[in-house]
């Protein structure tokens, strides 16, 4: 059985089941069981289109097999604004990513050695900046 609900919805005793789609506004009160977040989107850097990641996906994955790479991330935009961008490196080798509007300097380097895994995660904290939330194995510069 499918149930359809529009508008404002309140529940007393909660609701059981999965629940598909998206949600807008604030939640409270307790989850239990879990979510899953969207698959990750990979830039394997080949081609130049390859190299502009999207701000509004949730996961980027740089996969390019050799160094020197540089990738961009526009500002987020006011569609993006609130959400979270996750970028990870594949592969040990030295990744640049500039990103437009991020708060401290606009760009993040990854190391040559011990690069597979370094990752960075952003918050579009308006149309036009990014907030650097986390920071493993990258170097943030201007």
């Amino acid at each position: 059985m499918t149930t359809h609900f529009s508008g404002p919805v309140d529940s007393t005793n909660g609701f059981t089941g999965a629940l598909t789609g998206a949600v807008t506004g604030n939640v409270t009160g307790n989850l239990t069981g879990g979510w899953t977040f969207p698959a990750a989107t990979t830039y394997s850097g080949s081609a130049a289109a390859d190299k502009a990641i999207d701000p509004g996906i949730f996961h980027a994955v740089l996969t390019k097999a050799t160094a020197g790479e540089d990738y961009t991330v526009a500002a987020p935009g006011a569609a993006n604004v609130s959400k979270i961008l996750h970028i990870r490196s594949q592969a040990p080798l030295a990744h640049v990513v500039t990103v437009t509007g991020l708060q401290g300097g606009t760009t993040m380097t990854s190391g040559s050695t011990g690069g597979s895994g370094n990752n960075f995660t952003m918050l579009a904290a308006s149309a036009t900046i990014w907030d650097l939330l986390t920071n493993t194995g990258w170097t943030q510069s201007t």
